[in-house]
């Protein structure tokens, strides 16, 4: 079973528009976004020395953040930030959740049910199903990430044909602006794992398959079940 957690509704959609890109920089079908701190070190030129031999290549944040906007336009990295919900080059959710399955004493696996799953994969097929040729982000925050909740995170959104906007916890977040090796380390993983699904981004086009479709009722007698979706 996949459901989205209890209390969130239906996914709040939030078109991005593009702020800013060096001269032939990449479009958004080719974006790789990071959220991007703009306070203290996080926007002096040091900072995006660690984008190196990493395919990240956007940076979603703030627009006031004039500065760093500057210095990355100057190395070809494409800036975005938070605008009308009504378009732009790429959809973006804040919704999504964190794949995992429920700890047990929520979650028992008995011949009748199964384990509760958080998953998105369901949330990017259908925010692909209306985005048409733009890319979907998906933007949720990892709560004390393990290296392996970052890797799940990239891999998830891709599975489905969409992309995790890659989100440094505090402790990385600290431990990167200190040159720490166990936090340089976790980030070349990171960077490992995005490239490798860079290197297969045709699987983005494939097509789901499967024996049983299910339509979400917006509006319907139905509504409240537009929380759980079971397959």
């Amino acid at each position: 079973m996949l459901r989205q957690q209890p209390g969130q509704g239906l996914p709040r959609l939030i078109a991005f528009a593009l702020l800013s890109t060096a001269l032939g920089a990449a479009g958004p079908e080719s974006w790789v976004p990071v959220h991007w701190p703009v306070t203290g070190d996080w926007c002096g030129a040091g900072a995006l020395d660690l984008l190196k031999d990493t395919p990240i290549n956007c940076l979603l944040m703030d627009e006031s953040a004039t500065d760093c906007a500057r210095e990355a336009r100057r190395r070809g990295i494409a800036v975005v930030g938070p605008l009308s919900p009504d378009g732009g080059p790429v959809l973006y959710t804040s919704e999504s959740v964190t794949a995992r399955i429920r700890p047990m004493e929520a979650a028992t696996a008995t011949p009748t049910s199964e384990p509760w799953i958080d998953s998105n994969l369901w949330l990017v097929h259908s925010l692909r199903a209306r985005a048409g040729a733009r890319p979907v982000w998906l933007g949720h925050r990892l709560e004390n990430p393990s290296p392996a909740d970052y890797e799940r995170a990239i891999a998830e959104a891709a599975a489905a044909g969409g992309r995790w906007v890659v989100s440094p916890d505090d402790a990385l977040a600290a431990g990167l602006r200190r040159g720490l090796p166990e936090a340089l380390a976790l980030w070349r993983r990171i960077g490992a794992c995005l490239e490798f699904h860079e290197r297969h981004a045709e699987w983005r086009g494939l097509a789901p398959v499967a024996a049983l479709g299910i339509v979400r009722d917006r509006a319907g007698k139905h509504a409240a079940l537009r929380t759980r979706i079971s397959t």
